[in-house]
């Protein structure tokens, strides 16, 4: 049996240890929307930089969420603005909102730069070797809710002329 006055020190070193972990977990969250963030700025100065304006690329959202937002679809921007998005499978034109964030490889961007602000508990981005735009985005808004992960593909980038 353990003495009261030992008990006691165990139960303040438990607390001292959980209070330590939630202190370090909350600062590795600050910690990772901060590189997401300075990442973001350097690769999107990087992209700037390369003036591109009009170019097309194949998006996939990866959600929880219909089949009608996890469709791949076909982006084509020219001189800088959305010229369409479409299915890629029957290249119907996209009518549902989902896609606003796709619009543009600024508004790519943007999602990174919304989810830092948000508060997001995990950011992880890769970004293309050539142009400098997101490649891969993952987000998890909340580490302890289900299907609030999202996530975003940009595959197939082609310069247009």
């Amino acid at each position: 049996m353990i003495n009261p006055h030992r008990r006691r020190w165990l139960n303040l070193l438990l607390v001292a240890v959980v209070v330590f972990l939630m202190i370090i977990l909350g600062l590795r969250v600050a910690v990772g929307q901060t590189c997401a963030r300075i990442g973001a700025w350097y690769h999107q100065r990087e992209w700037t930089a390369k003036q591109l304006n009009n170019y097309r690329y194949i998006a996939r959202i990866s959600c929880f969420c219909g089949e009608e937002v996890t469709e791949p679809i076909l982006v084509e921007v020219h001189n800088g603005t959305l010229a369409s998005i479409i299915y890629i499978n029957g290249k119907s034109p996209v009518t549902i909102t989902s896609f606003n964030e796709l619009r543009t490889i600024e508004d790519v961007f943007d999602i990174i730069r919304n989810a830092t602000q948000e508060g997001a508990d995990h950011i992880s981005v890769t970004y293309d070797a050539t142009y400098g735009f997101p490649s891969e985005i993952h987000i998890d808004y909340r580490f302890n809710t289900i299907d609030d992960e999202i996530s975003y593909s940009i595959k197939q980038f082609e310069v247009l002329k």
